[in-house]
């Protein structure tokens, strides 16, 4: 069951504390400010945060940067991605579903889930969780920032070859 952010009642317990930490932030707003968001707040979160800029044309997203990444998305993709931009680093077939997710976002001003898992060839399955949550600017109500929090386990420690990050969805 989901409620009506698209969140399913049972997650992820790292994913929970993330929420709760977000929902905590927001004061009297419908979404936190920038100002109130501080991933040192939640230390032992922090392999798994990311914090995206939104590059706007007019009212729809144009591109999404990586201004921070966790060390748990460096080791899935082989390769620091602060600073890159996500249509660079996540596979073309699967960028247009993150897009729209974005925008999602950005039009409910609400939190996105996600579920997925990998496997390539011989490897063992990866499954990977993801919240997204929008994050006002300080000045005005605009979203100019995501965050978000990734969980990825498997049987195995895979998640230090970079051929992680060549795994497609199944």
């Amino acid at each position: 069951m989901h409620d009506q952010t698209g969140i399913p009642d049972r997650i992820h317990p790292d994913l929970e504390e993330f929420l709760k930490y977000w929902r905590s932030r927001k004061e009297a707003r419908d979404i936190p400010a920038r100002r109130n968001i501080d991933p040192q707040d939640i230390p032992h979160l922090l392999r798994g945060i990311c914090i995206l800029e939104i590059n706007y044309d007019g009212e729809d997203i144009e591109r999404v940067k990586f201004r921070l990444a966790g060390t748990q998305l460096y080791e899935m993709a082989g390769k620091e991605l602060t600073g890159s931009y996500v249509d660079e680093v996540v596979p073309p077939d699967i960028y247009p579903e993150i897009a729209t997710q974005f925008q999602w976002i950005v039009e409910n001003r609400q939190p996105c889930f996600r579920r997925f898992q990998w496997r390539h060839g011989p490897l063992p399955k990866i499954t990977y969780e993801r919240v997204m949550a929008p994050i006002a600017s300080d000045n005005d109500d605009c979203i100019q920032q995501l965050i978000g929090m990734h969980v990825i386990s498997s049987n195995r420690n895979i998640l230090k070859s970079p051929i992680a990050a060549q795994i497609p969805v199944g």
